[in-house]
């Protein structure tokens, strides 16, 4: 178990690496390629669908896709429609926890 959270740990951080440096995955050999055809091979090969999805700063949309075997994959893609496969691994858990949505009001 502890190996797994340092895995998850050093994927987060790798994440935010990537979302906070230019756009140069594909110089450090990251796995990438047409959007489309990253998402039909994570749907063919490992029966991973998308269960979250947020959109960076820089314009990148970043995915996560999961299957009910508990494989998952966290996926980056740039505006141009190139993706990167940032993180893979196993023992997926979707947590329950309900957002809140922030506060705009100070006063509130």
């Amino acid at each position: 178990m502890r190996r797994k959270s340092l895995t998850l740990t050093l994927a987060t951080a790798a994440l935010l690496g990537l979302l906070a440096a230019p756009w140069t995955a594909t110089a450090q050999n990251v796995p990438c390629g047409a959007a489309q055809k990253m998402r039909a091979s994570l749907a063919d090969r490992y029966h991973e669908v998308p269960v979250a999805a947020g959109l960076g700063a820089n314009g990148t949309l970043v995915e996560v896709y999961a299957a009910t075997s508990g494989s998952f994959t966290i996926m980056v893609t740039h505006p141009t429609g190139i993706s990167c496969l940032l993180a893979a691994g196993d023992d997926f858990q979707h947590m329950m926890e309900r957002l809140t949505p922030a506060k705009t009001d100070p006063a509130a």
